[in-house]
């Protein structure tokens, strides 16, 4: 070990005594970040996300590793230096293993160069006002796998410089080979190659499983696919290293040569066939891709057993391999923790061969079972040979509980797949679904016309009716909630108090409430006169009369400027809003509410109620009060130039629960309020579809589907970062493509200046 410290030792003072080491961190340092911040798109989406930094780096390491490793073995060598090594009494393999691990030392050392910009985008001060919004997670597992990725190009690197004595051309070489193995990795590569080759060169490209661990998986498989392809060429580094202090002829070389070869071949197919290894560690936030334990509980309460036919491809299309496996992964995890009540059929659907006309082959069966399930063929475009052909390709599922069935056609991610089958697990395992209601007559939206897409999710899960209580007055008794969506004209006392004494009774109820009336083609507004805002006092709710708008966190529209053409422009009256309790919200950080009017509580109700605040703008929100006076609301409206301390933070939507059961509330019943009602509506949901996500999240808290609830939240969350102003944004930019090279600068300096002073002294 003393040996191998020494080695260690002379090689790092070789980085760190000369300005060839600094130069190349500060370039790579530099570089990653000017390229993270200004060509990967992140000044366009401000998303709270360091994943496209990851996207870039193999290709930066492609060239830095090289770089850095072609002096570790080729100027030894040149130098005369590597022999004399040999000749005295250490091994060849301490020489080889101190080497690699100074070629890690200095290229960590390059990546954590990095880690400056996950902490900005942590600690920075958004108009939010959120910090933390990074999946620290997955950020954990995206360095880990930058790590691996380091520890494959180093021995690469370090087997091209153990090949000549010449570092330009150990470099060239170092180049040649990191490029094809990351190159074997693309889609451009493999698509003129037939599928089942080119799923193999895709798991033998170090790029698709640095794609996996950069999701925040850190997968056994992965792992030992890195550990075998570091191992092969150290290997090859080992063999090369000896030969210089072996006869090729002598009996050793051969036999080393025969246990290397060997060695090399063993962790290449373990590299290659890693694939049916199982074992992973979810990092992220929400634990995407590990099985919620609400689903294990949905699972558990199974009276029958559950068969699920998972039907694809033996070589599925390259576009869909890594969510195969993902969905084999999921149902795998999910079978094994289901105690036998669920059974996974896997079915490749192939078109029956010629001489098989009675469909007697497995693959053609299944192909007919497929049909007959109603999971159809996806096609891909694959380009082979310059030309572009169809791939057929299957990913679909087909679930069976009793004389029940459920199918999903085609699973394009794995991203909310939970979700898909735990929903409609429980739809299937239930003797009735709830029931909700909404209220129609008075103006109301409708849930058929202005509520489409909701109405497809709501569908899934509930039972969706309209009620008329004028009538029908006898409606209410029949639902689980009830849903009264932006009416604007009178609701009779009779029908109010129905509502009333539905909600004593315990009844679950949300109230979309439009204090204002837009007109959306002369963006004008006028009071509401019926909006039902009254009925909400006993209730301890106001939403008050106004509109609110946000000058900084705010959704862009296009709307046609004074020449007649289109412009797309900031639109302060839609707000992006934050969730506040997101037990009920779930974890989306962010939802559109177009002209919404602010909520407040009533807080001498308080002693009766849970007031509890759900949806916020940010702190700088402004209110319009005077709209009826100047009812523009376009863009250019007077009413938006106003000064900073007039901003302050509103509620746009708050819940209501009883808190504890009395005379006059002797059951728990659950209210949420939102001040607006177009929140929902197509055009909206087009735009913002995490709308979509909170409401069935509210929905399920309503009704008191806690476990769907938790299930859904852990899809992948809206991570918006919006800074307060282009300063905070430079802050973040220029001190990790200046500030960060400039520290190594300095320390190169300081570590220049002492070594000086050093040898002034012994001079």
């Amino acid at each position: 070990m003393k040996n191998l410290s020494t080695i260690v030792k002379k090689d790092l003072k070789g980085y760190f005594d000369q300005p060839t080491g600094y130069i190349l961190i500060v370039i790579f340092s530099a570089v990653s970040a000017y390229l993270f911040f200004f060509v990967s798109g992140f000044n366009d989406t401000s998303e709270a996300s360091v994943r496209e930094l990851f996207n870039i780096l193999p290709w930066l390491l492609g060239i830095f590793v090289p770089a850095s490793t072609m002096r570790l073995i080729a100027e030894e060598q040149r130098d005369g230096t590597l022999e004399i090594l040999l000749t005295h009494p250490i091994k060849s393999w301490i020489v080889l293993f101190s080497k690699f691990i100074v070629g890690m030392i200095f290229v960590s050392i390059a990546i954590l160069s990095t880690i400056g910009i996950p902490i900005a985008l942590q600690t920075i001060e958004g108009i939010n006002e959120v910090k933390w919004n990074l999946d620290e997670g997955a950020v954990i597992s995206q360095y880990i796998g930058s790590f691996f990725l380091a520890s494959v190009f180093v021995s690469v690197g370090l087997w091209t410089s153990s090949l000549t004595q010449n570092q330009i051309i150990a470099f060239i070489l170092g180049i040649f080979f990191t490029a094809i193995l990351l190159l074997i990795g693309l889609d451009i590569v493999t698509e003129p190659i037939p599928d089942r080759f080119a799923g193999l060169l895709q798991d033998l490209s170090p790029i698709t499983h640095f794609e996996s661990i950069s999701r925040g998986i850190l997968d056994l498989r992965d792992i030992i696919y890195f550990i075998s392809l570091t191992s092969t060429f150290l290997s090859a580094t080992f063999l090369s290293i000896r030969k210089k202090s072996l006869n090729s002829r002598s009996p050793n070389y051969r036999n080393l040569q025969l246990g290397v070869t060997g060695m090399i071949i063993l962790s290449i197919l373990t590299a290659w066939f890693s694939n049916s290894i199982g074992g992973r560690l979810d990092l992220t936030e929400s634990r995407l891709y590990s099985m919620h334990p609400s689903t294990e509980a949905i699972i558990s309460d199974l009276d029958d057993l559950l068969v699920i036919n998972l039907f694809t491809s033996k070589d599925p299309p390259t576009e869909i391999i890594t969510t195969t496996r993902d969905v084999r992964d999921f149902l795998s995890d999910l079978s094994r923790n289901s105690n036998s009540k669920v059974k996974i059929s896997h079915k490749f659907p192939e078109p029956p061969k010629e001489n098989d006309i009675n469909f007697r082959s497995k693959e053609a069966k299944d192909l007919r079972e497929a049909s007959m399930a109603g999971i159809p063929v996806q096609q891909f475009n694959v380009r082979s040979q310059g030309e572009i052909l169809i791939k057929n390709g299957y990913l679909g599922i087909s679930m069976t509980y009793g004389n029940k069935r459920e199918i999903i056609p085609f699973i394009e991610t794995i991203d909310g797949f939970e979700y898909r089958i735990a929903s409609l697990i429980e739809k299937m395992s239930k003797e009735d679904k709830k029931t909700i209601g909404f209220l129609t007559g008075h103006g109301e939206k409708n849930i058929n016309t202005d509520y489409n897409f909701l109405a497809s999710l709501l569908n899934q899960q509930y039972n969706i009716i309209n009620i008329d209580l004028e009538s029908s007055p006898d409606d209410l008794k029949n639902i689980d909630m009830l849903i009264i969506s932006g009416p604007n004209s009178i609701i009779s006392d009779d029908i109010s108090s129905k509502i009333n004494d539905y909600i004593f009774n315990g009844g679950k109820t949300m109230f979309f409430i439009d204090r204002v009336a837009i007109n959306k083609e002369q963006l004008i507004a006028t009071p509401n006169r019926y909006n039902y805002h009254e009925f909400l006092s006993k209730y301890g709710v106001v939403v008050d009369d106004n509109i609110l708008f946000d000058v900084f966190s705010n959704e862009n529209l296009s709307f046609i400027d004074q020449s007649g053409g289109k412009i797309l422009t900031p639109y302060p009256y839609w707000m992006r809003v934050s969730s506040v309790d997101t037990n009920i919200t779930g974890s989306n950080q962010s939802v559109l509410i177009p002209w919404g009017s602010s909520v407040a509580f009533d807080l001498y109700k308080a002693e009766k109620f849970n007031m509890i605040p759900l949806l916020q703008t940010t702190k700088y929100a402004a209110v319009d009060f005077n709209y009826q006076e100047n009812p523009d609301i376009s863009p250019y409206s007077q009413a938006l130039d106003i000064k900073e301390t007039d901003m302050i933070s509103n509620n746009v939507g708050v819940a209501i629960t009883n808190k504890r059961k009395t005379e006059e509330y002797p059951n728990d019943f659950r209210i949420v309020v939102i001040g607006d009602s177009d929140w929902l509506s197509n055009e909206t949901v087009q735009l913002a579809n995490e709308n979509l996500t909170v409401a069935l999240n509210i929905i399920d808290w309503l009704a008191q589907e806690d476990k769907l609830l938790q299930i859904r939240n852990k899809v992948i969350l809206d991570r918006t970062l919006l800074f307060k102003d282009s300063t905070n944004r430079n802050i973040i930019q220029y001190t990790n493509i200046i500030g960060i090279p400039i520290i190594f600068i300095i320390i190169g300096l300081i570590r220049y200046i002492r070594r000086r002073s050093n040898i002034l002294r012994s001079i």
